[in-house]
């Protein structure tokens, strides 16, 4: 199983989606995974009234929260077993960085900047 990590983005074709950091954990401890693709910023979804146009609308909230126990998760999995293969797709290249350094100890470890993405594009509007 290939596994995509990411909070906004589409797997691409052939991937498993896993939204939260829960459920990229619960996959890696689970289920044989070959190769994994992991975003660092997590943004929270917010529903707020549009009062102007009488409808509920998604806005993304930026938090401190990022995937970053994944890397964590996959550093530890390393000590008993080899690694997927494992690209950072982030559009954050220092979080990228700092996800790199966790696992720079576990073999290699691609790093590919991702064009920046928020829920605005995605759900159009």
């Amino acid at each position: 199983m290939k596994l995509y990590i990411d909070d906004i983005r589409a797997a691409p074709e052939g991937w498993h989606l896993a939204r939260t950091v829960t459920e990229a954990i619960r996959i890696l401890a689970a289920l044989e995974v070959a190769e994994v693709s992991i975003d660092h910023d997590i943004s929270h979804r917010v529903m707020m009234e549009d009062t102007a146009h009488g409808s509920v609308v998604s806005r993304p909230y930026p938090c401190s929260e990022t995937f970053e126990p994944v890397a964590w998760f996959l550093r530890e999995m390393a000590k008993n077993r080899c690694l997927p293969k494992i690209t950072l797709h982030s559009a954050n290249p220092a979080g990228a960085k700092t996800m790199a350094a966790i696992l720079a100890d576990c073999g290699t470890v691609e790093i590919e900047v991702s064009k920046p993405c928020n829920r605005l594009e995605i759900e159009g509007g």
